[in-house]
């Protein structure tokens, strides 16, 4: 027997940020004040069911459903889903005073608020809902010291705490483990963990064979407190999460950077010594050291699994033409000991290394093309490793308990990217910017732009982010089963074509993209036909729409609303079933800015609102009744969605 695990996390984020600065003296001495006020706000909603499975030993690693799915009465394994709400608020301020022209000293302090809320959207696990606050007052100082012109020793001490995320939150307990990245169940609270960090160090700058560099070289000691580990449990495939006392990180860095003509060299490397700091008994049932009962015994000085002792990158540019660069990097990265043997007692993960290229070419000042080549050389590396069960395969004969993440093989990119221009006065390729004082401020010219026209037809590319729901209906009863979120991304092209009267712009545009939306829902109730007690899913894998659009032009700047048909798939099936997929026809809304950034070439950002109608999942969304015909013939699919977007449109013509 086997198991399936499906998972579907979808995730929503916004917040904000004011600041306000001043840069008056005081006491005579140059002084800048900063106070500030951040607030995030994170929408999370998680889904988990487990189907039991068969193994077939030709067919291995694939399994098969039985269409069973796994409901514990203790609620160990069993649908779960989960509903988060973080609110993440920061007031800070800083001050750095110049004391001398040599010696600068920087103090400030941050007060943070965070706020996670865990709602069980089942019912069926009231240990998942809790409440959690945690707050902290973090101070810092700091301070830099002119030895020379061109040396500067800094200074600094500074206190950050983290809070639980909401999945080690609602996975901490021992007697209850999760399974690995997916199922959640009711646990005791963590603390949060708070972070001292001690860094000094040296810096400068020289001139060297008519070049500039700059390096850098500091340690670094940061000791955790009440540090939360993710810990194996004795059940194959689950883990929980828990306080594991101090850890300490502690070393050094350097980096260099040498900039010559067409040159730019750099490199740099860390070196990293990552110890617990207490005597711990960690559960670790799969690795070879571990006793009877599956433990392990950590010793103060033990190196935390994971983390690689050291990196070093050397990498350097050539600028071939004045739009064309073209550049090279090799990375080394150190041995590590495997996840789960916290006692270093096994052979470490080797170090490995891997040579990457890169190149762009700027068709315009704000508009290029790049390309990226990944591990050149192909090589074979491991990442991660951790350890496994190796009778779970018995008809396999495995003996070594090992299993690693392979890294990267070859791989190569091409892409085009853009940035709007900034107003303001030009400088020389070949001069430097002049520095910001307090003195007379630089006078602001807006860069002289042709009148632009609109008119003509037009390409182009684009790509960005939706969200949005989907609503299940059964056919017997007609209730709505719930909505459930949906999100993803979209990625395509743009053909259209304006015509500009005066200021006024009128056109149609059409585009198509590949798109990776989807949503899944678990909704459990006291009735033996719930629509979604095994899950819905619903997905959409490419949309295209055909629009009217209508705007006015400020000069380069064109504000328009726009509107029409959409056309798109909707796919949806329970999660034991097969897939049911219909090409539908809704309607889309929306507006948008677009920019001429170039000669031919404007960047835009729209909103578009699209509705795709109905769709029809029949026979293979069927709820069936043992005894005679389905209960539930079919299912009415409801899909739409909200698109945030950015695109690159070439205009042909003048």
């Amino acid at each position: 027997m086997g198991e399936i695990d499906r998972t579907w996390t979808a995730t929503n984020s916004f917040g904000g940020s004011v600041q306000a600065s001043s840069a008056e003296k005081l006491f005579g001495h140059e002084n800048n004040f900063t106070i500030g006020l951040s607030v995030d706000r994170g929408l999370v909603q998680f889904a988990e069911t487990a189907e039991l499975s068969t193994l077939n030993p030709n067919q291995f690693p694939f399994v098969n459903g039985t269409g069973l799915f796994i409901n514990q009465p203790s609620g160990d394994v069993a649908p779960v889903g989960l509903g988060a709400t973080t609110l993440y608020t920061g007031l800070y301020a800083t001050d750095t005073l110049d004391l001398t022209s040599r010696l600068s000293v920087t103090a400030g302090a941050r007060y943070n608020f965070a706020q996670i809320n865990l709602i069980d959207e089942l019912g069926n696990d009231s240990g998942l809902n809790s409440n959690n606050t945690y707050t902290h007052f973090n101070p810092m100082i700091g301070a830099t010291y002119k030895l020379t012109p061109n040396l500067t020793f800094y200074g600094d001490f500074a206190v950050a705490n983290r809070a639980p995320t909401p999945l080690e939150l609602a996975c901490a307990d021992p007697v209850r483990p999760c399974l690995i990245d997916n199922a959640l169940v009711g646990d005791p609270p963590l603390q949060q963990v708070v972070t001292y960090t001690f860094e000094g160090g040296l810096r400068g700058q020289f001139e060297i064979a008519k070049g500039l560099l700059n390096w850098s070289v500091g340690g670094f000691h940061a000791l955790n407190t009440n540090d939360i580990l993710p810990i194996s449990s004795p059940l194959i495939g689950h883990q929980f999460f828990q306080n594991a006392g101090n850890t300490l990180r502690q070393g050094i860095e350097a980096n260099l950077t040498y900039k010559q003509d067409r040159w730019n060299i750099y490199a740099n490397y860390t070196y990293v010594d990552a110890t617990f700091q207490n005597a711990l008994t960690l559960q670790s049932p799969f690795n070879p050291f571990a006793d009877a009962n599956g433990n392990i015994f950590v010793v103060p000085g033990d190196h935390i699994p994971g983390i690689p002792n050291f990196r070093f990158k050397l990498g350097g540019e050539y600028q071939v033409t004045d739009p064309w660069k073209f550049g090279a990097d090799l990375n080394v990265i150190g041995s590590q000991w495997l996840i789960g043997d916290q006692s270093n007692q096994n052979p470490k993960l080797p170090a490995y290394w891997v040579v990457n290229l890169h190149s762009s070419y700027k068709i315009t000042e704000s508009i290029e093309v790049f390309g990226l080549v990944r591990n050149l050389f192909n090589k074979h590396y491991a990442v991660a490793g951790t350890f496994f069960e190796t009778d779970s395969y018995p008809y396999l004969n495995l003996t070594d308990p090992r299993t690693f993440v392979p890294g990267i093989p070859f791989a190569a990119y091409v892409g085009v990217r853009g940035t709007l221009p900034s107003a303001g006065p030009a400088f020389a390729a070949d001069a430097s910017r002049p520095p910001v004082t307090k003195a007379a401020p630089v006078s602001w010219s807006a860069t002289a732009w042709p009148v632009v026209n609109w008119t003509g037809i037009y390409l182009g590319v684009n790509g960005g982010f939706t969200f949005g729901g989907s609503d299940w209906t059964d056919s017997v009863t007609g209730a709505s089963s719930d909505v459930f979120n949906t999100s993803g991304f979209v990625f395509g092209g743009t053909l259209g074509a304006n015509y500009q009267a005066g200021s006024w712009v009128f056109g149609v545009e059409a585009d198509g993209d590949w798109a990776e939306s989807s949503g899944f829902g678990t909704f459990t109730t006291t009735s033996t036909t719930s629509l979604c007690a095994g899950g819905c899913l619903t997905k959409n894998t490419w949309l295209a729409t055909a629009r009217g659009r209508a705007g006015y032009a400020f000069d380069r700047f064109l504000v328009y609303g726009t509107g029409g048909a959409a056309f798109g798939n909707v796919q949806a099936n329970f999660s034991n079933d097969p897939v049911s997929s219909a090409t539908k026809t809704g309607w889309t809304a929306g507006g948008g800015v677009e920019v001429a950034v170039a000669p031919h070439w404007t960047a835009k950002a729209e909103y578009l609102v699209v509705n795709l109608g109905n769709g029809s999942c029949t026979t293979d969304c069927a709820i069936v009744n043992a005894n005679g015909p389905p209960l539930i013939p079919n299912v009415a699919v409801k899909f739409d969605e909200s698109i945030v977007r950015a695109g690159i449109n070439y205009k042909f013509g003048s």
